[in-house]
């Protein structure tokens, strides 16, 4: 009975750190992210975590005679697996997500993730955002 007992509580103790990790390494990631090429594209997060949405904002452009936003601007739902960020558009009418490449780099206070948005880059592109806010 007290082996059991040890064990369990061994692997809650683990189960904990691991999380406190996991926390450690997203709480970076809440707030506006800005793209170094162009400048002109922003991530906003809302929340240091590994799952949640953010807010991809392109700028605008005159189409039709009306001002609208960018192509792939607005609402994402994501989720952060290791190297990998799965992206939903919110606007889309697929139920599907897709995964890109993802890494945040704490020190530097940088994201480098695949193309997601931009229709003039290759899908396996890597943009790199800076954090502003």
């Amino acid at each position: 009975m007290k082996t059991l007992l040890i064990i369990g509580l061994t692997v809650l103790t683990i189960s904990l750190i691991s999380c406190e990790k996991d926390t450690d390494k997203y709480g970076l990631l809440k707030g506006k992210w800005i793209e170094t090429t162009q400048c002109s594209d922003t991530l906003i997060f809302n929340k240091n975590d590994y799952e949640g949405w953010l807010e991809l904002n392109r700028g605008k452009e005159i189409r039709n005679g009306y001002l609208l936003p960018l192509s792939g601007s607005g609402l994402y739902d994501y989720k952060i697996y290791g190297d990998s960020i799965s992206l939903q558009w919110l606007l889309s009418s697929c139920i599907y997500s897709e995964n890109y490449y993802f890494n945040l780099d704490s020190q530097k206070e940088q994201i480098r993730i695949g193309n997601f948005f931009a229709d003039s880059l290759s899908h396996d592109e890597i943009l790199i955002f800076l954090k502003v806010q």
